[in-house]
């Protein structure tokens, strides 16, 4: 143990690696207070933020406020005006029956029209001129003068309906293309046609003829060498590799160009500026095959309809689903009967197809139902019955 003044006992030793740690703590403890010193600063520059913010929120509530009180006045102000235009609308309508009251008794008491001879009529130009107070004059405009234009009183002829023009059959399709484009420019002078849409309509023509004949067979029959192709390739044999065929474009006639898509669509309606043209006729019409063929009126009576039936699934069981032809008339009188039952009115009908969705006599049993029908005209039932056609239905 030391002794003296300097003397340190054998605690004090020991301590003295801590204070040694504790001077090697003191600078990163320092460093530490200042970054906890900028952080309460930048809290504080924060919370000064906010408190703008919420004082510039709070200004903004004040106009908002001051906003929906103005909005306040205005439909108070709105309601005034419509209150006033409501006193004025019944204002008007007291002078209109006062006015009216007043002409009723002027009507009953004024001598001028106590007598029963008629009025005169009071002109802008009257001569001798009128007064507004003379009695018995009535106050109108002059009278217009006599026209000139005489009213149409020809009678139209009843023309019968006519079919599309246009053939339904694609194989038809070429031929009246064809015949199109060889007789347009022959009547283009006659129609006002300009050159330019005469060349346009029968290249479309051409065009059109080319795609839906020659390209369109061609095309279809290359079909069936696909599917041979495919077969091959399915189940072919032999030692040498499959060849694919490969389609040959039919060549282009002469003078046949290709045109923009939708070729026919503008033909239909260089066909309606055709018939709408002052040189047009029917002789021209049917040259370029734009009239269609009569439809012939319903037959008077007789005759028998053509129909169809076809089973098909409905919700709770079968339907039937019958196709008729109309042929002219305006509609079918339809009857059916179950099985060895009495013959039974179902619909009058007026457009193919019809639905039987009644549901069966027996549920989950099938039965044999069958159909009959007449035309229909004007209310009554004409014609004779078809032949009885019959279906099974089930569940």
């Amino acid at each position: 143990m030391e002794s003296g003044p300097f003397r340190t006992t054998r605690h004090e030793r020991r301590l003295h690696p801590a204070r040694r740690y504790n001077g090697l703590l003191d600078p990163p403890m320092g460093d530490l207070r200042a970054t906890v010193g900028d952080h309460r600063r930048k809290t504080g520059d924060h919370r000064a933020t906010v408190g703008d913010l919420r004082r510039k929120t709070g200004d903004l509530r004040a106009t908002v406020g001051d906003l929906r009180r103005k909005t306040g006045d205005l439909r108070a102000t709105v309601g005034d005006h419509r209150r006033k235009t409501g006193d004025h609308r019944a204002t008007v309508g007291d002078l209109r029956r006062t006015e009216v009251r007043v002409f009723r008794v002027v009507l009953a008491h004024h001598p001028s029209f106590r007598r029963c001879q008629p009025a005169m009529t009071a002109l802008w130009n009257s001569s001798p001129p009128a007064l507004w107070n003379q009695p018995g004059l009535v106050w109108a405009p002059a009278p217009l003068p006599p026209s000139n234009i005489h009213p149409n009183t020809r009678k139209k002829g009843r023309r019968m309906k006519r079919q599309n023009y246009f053939p339904n059959r694609l194989g038809e399709q070429p031929e009246w293309l064809g015949n199109f484009a060889t007789k347009l420019p022959i009547h283009a002078a006659a129609l006002g046609l300009a050159a330019p849409r005469v060349t346009a309509g029968a290249g479309d023509a051409l065009w059109a003829a080319y795609v839906i004949g020659d390209w369109r067979i061609n095309a279809q029959g290359f079909a069936d060498t696909v599917t041979d192709a495919v077969a091959e390739t399915h189940e072919g044999t032999g030692a040498a590799v499959q060849v694919l065929p490969v389609f040959t474009v039919p060549a282009l006639p002469a003078g046949v160009v290709a045109v923009l898509p939708g070729a026919v669509e503008r033909l239909f309606r260089l066909v309606k500026d055709i018939k709408n043209a002052p040189g047009y006729t029917d002789v021209i019409g049917s040259d370029l095959g734009i009239i269609g063929p009569e439809v012939p009126p319903p037959p008077p009576g007789g005759g028998a309809p053509r129909i169809k039936l076809f089973v098909e699934q409905g919700a709770a069981s079968q339907i039937t689903r019958m196709t008729f032809f109309k042929d002219g008339h305006q509609g079918l009188h339809i009857e059916s009967r179950v099985g060895s039952g009495a013959w039974e009115f179902l619909a009058i009908d007026t457009v193919s197809p019809y639905l039987d969705e009644r549901p069966l006599q027996v549920p989950g049993q099938a039965e044999v139902r069958e159909y009959r029908a007449r035309f229909w005209d004007n209310g009554q039932p004409n014609g004779n019955w078809c032949d009885v056609a019959k279906v099974t239905v089930g569940p």
